[in-house]
């Protein structure tokens, strides 16, 4: 497994004495700090579990809160699909054509990363813990969020030191229906105070 890339500008994230403890105030700063996020760039491996199959795809994603660019690196078949993700609205592009598929409907994984930030800023928190992932402790947040109209749930495996994100599962219906290994992750954070 590749080493998850740490350029993570975090004063901020080492602000977290513990997570799983009765202080309920751990996985609010969580949200806080996730809510801040202005730009991010990450890569992961997604698993989409779909009428028991899985397709497996390494996508790689530039995040703002306002505009997200995903592009497929693997497979080989669909490397270089990419999309962009403004809001509820998702356009695909290969090789110079363009074509809008309309609102997300349901889970996408071109969508995923961006939704994944999103979940963990301002999702309605379900559940918190502590769960080690492999040998990294990680605070597990659950949160229900809505995707082209659905309930789902987000779960995120996030390191207690760094609070990166390491792990995702969305799932609906309590089916897991896409599930995410982080290979890498940078982001910077908006200023609370800032004005416009």
């Amino acid at each position: 497994m590749k080493k998850l890339a740490i350029t993570v500008l975090c004063l901020l994230l080492l602000l977290l004495t513990a997570c799983g403890k009765e202080d309920a105030s751990s996985a609010a700063e969580i949200q806080r700090q996730y809510s801040l996020i202005a730009t991010a760039q990450m890569e992961a491996e997604l698993t989409y579990h779909s009428g028991g199959e899985e397709r497996c795809f390494t996508l790689q994603c530039d995040y703002t809160p306002e505009k997200s660019e995903v592009t497929v690196t693997a497979p080989e078949t669909v490397a270089g699909v990419s999309a962009t993700v403004t809001g509820e609205e998702l356009t695909l592009h290969y090789e110079g054509e363009s074509a809008s598929v309309g609102d997300k409907s349901g889970l996408s994984p071109l969508a995923a990363l961006p939704q994944m930030l999103r979940a963990v800023g301002t999702g309605y928190l379900l559940e918190e813990g502590s769960e080690t992932l492999g040998d990294i402790p990680c605070c597990r947040l659950k949160v229900d969020t809505t995707m082209g109209g659905e309930g789902v749930q987000c779960s995120v495996w996030i390191d207690e030191a760094t609070l990166l994100p390491r792990y995702c599962e969305f799932s609906t219906d309590g089916e897991t229906v896409m599930s995410m290994n982080m290979l890498a992750f940078s982001c910077t954070l908006q200023e609370e105070n800032a004005e416009g």
